[in-house]
């Protein structure tokens, strides 16, 4: 699953994602991808999220229910605005500033678990 409210680096990394085997369902916001999360019936492997999003809830929001919620899955955060690691992440979660580049990206989804159909 790929959030970003930038259309272009959510293209960018959902193609990348796609190009190295995975299935990948998009959203432009934190709200929509919860929506999505809280379904019992939608399976997903990992989450890459952007921090600052519109809507009522942040990639920061979505990051805790996905750890608390679905323990196989893995969470990647990128922002442009933190260049450090925020402090309320979860340790399993990681932090991608940005801009990051697609290797680093694939990296650190690819570094925990191969592509899947999920």
């Amino acid at each position: 699953m790929v959030v970003e409210d930038e259309p272009v680096i959510r293209m960018i990394a959902v193609e990348m994602l796609e190009d190295a085997g995975w299935s990948v369902v998009e959203f432009a916001t934190a709200d929509d991808a919860i929506a999505f999360c809280r379904r019992p019936e939608n399976d997903f492997a990992a989450v890459i999220t952007d921090i600052n999003m519109p809507g009522d809830m942040d990639g920061l929001d979505l990051a805790s229910l996905v750890v608390s919620s679905r323990p196989d899955a893995f969470v990647v955060v990128t922002s442009g605005r933190y260049q450090e690691r925020p402090a309320d992440l979860a340790e399993r979660v990681r932090f991608l500033p940005k801009p990051w580049k697609a290797g680093d990206l694939l990296a650190a989804v690819t570094g925990v678990s191969g592509p899947g159909s999920r």
